[in-house]
């Protein structure tokens, strides 16, 4: 299968696919930067769509009951911070994963390599500092010096084109065969290898990964996701 070509000075890079308000990606923060920074490669972020548009829910009792316990779970597993403020919503607020991706879309489009540090900047605001990310009145703090002009950004982002770039990830994700995530591939030349389907202890997917840049062989890992069929958190 093919993948998107980021900005790589080597034609060995990562695709990490997942969602700005998956916990279980906020898990896999860490390891991302891991990667990034200890074996130097550069990751190229596509939006999974958890619960975009149409499929978004509202934030009723049971879902937050639901959140809780992934919030929980993900925190117990990696260690990262969440701010429980974030699941006290007002009524009628809908959990609508679109308008971050919209964000992380439209920036990867301007400059790649800065879409994944506005990923993680969505993610950090979102989990641990109660920050409304769904709403782009709030994005302007992490934009602003990764863009030249954060309203003209928001207004391409909120707009058809932003649309477009947000489901174009959807539908590449879908078409890798990708519905849960984290989902992090490794891509080498013109082909897309598994890394790990969920998130994974930081260890076993690092290790793997430096074995394959060592040896040219690759285990997958399993681990926990958040799934778009209605299960994800």
């Amino acid at each position: 299968m093919n993948a998107p070509t980021p900005a790589s000075p080597t034609d060995i890079s990562l695709v990490y696919v997942a969602d700005v308000m998956c916990s279980w990606c906020w898990g896999f923060a860490p390891t991302v930067e891991r990667l990034h920074r200890e074996l130097g490669l550069e990751v190229l972020v596509v939006n999974g769509g958890l619960r975009p548009g149409d499929s978004a829910e509202e934030m009723t009792p049971k879902m937050t009951t639901f959140l809780e316990g992934c919030w929980r779970d993900v925190g117990k597993a990696s260690g990262q911070p969440f701010d429980r403020a974030g699941l006290r919503k007002p009524a009628g607020w809908r959990y609508d994963t679109e308008p971050p991706a919209r964000a992380v879309a439209t920036l990867r489009d301007q400059d790649p390599h800065a879409a994944m540090t506005l990923f993680h900047r969505l993610q950090e605001a979102f989990y641990s500092k109660a920050i409304d990310v769904v709403s782009p009145a709030t994005w302007g703090p992490m934009l602003i010096d990764l863009v030249d002009d954060v309203d003209a950004f928001v207004a391409r982002a909120m707009g058809d084109e932003g649309k477009a770039l947000a489901w174009r990830d959807f539908s590449q994700a879908r078409s890798w065969g990708i519905s849960g995530f984290p989902c992090l591939l490794l891509r080498s030349g013109e082909e897309l290898m598994l890394v790990t389907r969920g998130w994974a202890p930081d260890a076993a997917v690092v290790d793997g990964v430096r074995t394959f840049l060592a040896e040219r062989a690759l285990t997958a890992a399993d681990g926990e996701a958040c799934a778009v069929d209605g299960s994800g958190c």
